[in-house]
């Protein structure tokens, strides 16, 4: 429902935006653009998101209802032309999270991902599988994990806003 929300608008205003953000520009609509979004986002940021966030950073967030969302966004990722990836940057509130909005494998950067994180038996997994280098694999790379973290469709990821981290190229 978030991705046709946002497909519709797109048509609508012949287009993503992809100017809103200068240092780190994304292709993005904000969600005050997508009333159905919004609402969903809303009572799920009320009702899971900051009870979540709260028992994440307890001892940075002993009042979970103090919570304010700065920027909220859909981005998206396209490999047959546009963003294909995210620079490594650091955002500029106090938490930031991601919600994965498309199922693992359903683009190429992912499916390499999904191969890796689906084995069950460690010792079938080779030593790039276990100890991915940096910028190898797929999802939201951390400089301080030194690696990528993959999320699963309608999981939510969440950091501290200084953590250097960037999008790894889609294909």
């Amino acid at each position: 429902a978030v991705i046709q929300e946002a497909e519709e608008w797109a048509e609508r205003r012949d287009g993503w935006t992809s100017t809103r953000h200068f240092n780190h520009p994304t292709t993005d609509i904000p969600l005050q653009e997508l009333p159905r979004t919004r609402a969903w986002f809303n009572e799920a940021c009320l009702d899971r998101l900051y009870p979540f966030l709260a028992a994440c950073f307890a001892e940075a967030l002993p009042n979970p209802r103090a919570l304010r969302v700065a920027d909220s966004f859909v981005v998206k990722y396209n490999a047959a032309g546009g963003q294909t990836s995210l620079a490594p940057h650091r955002d500029g509130s106090v938490i930031s999270f991601n919600i994965a909005l498309n199922e693992l494998g359903e683009y190429e950067g992912a499916k390499q991902c999904a191969r890796r994180v689906s084995r069950r038996d460690p010792t079938e997994m080779s030593q790039t599988d276990r100890d991915p280098p940096v910028h190898a694999g797929c999802g939201t790379w951390f400089e301080g994990l030194g690696r990528s973290i993959q999320s699963e469709r309608g999981h939510i990821m969440t950091h501290a806003s200084g953590c250097l981290h960037g999008g790894h190229p889609i294909s």
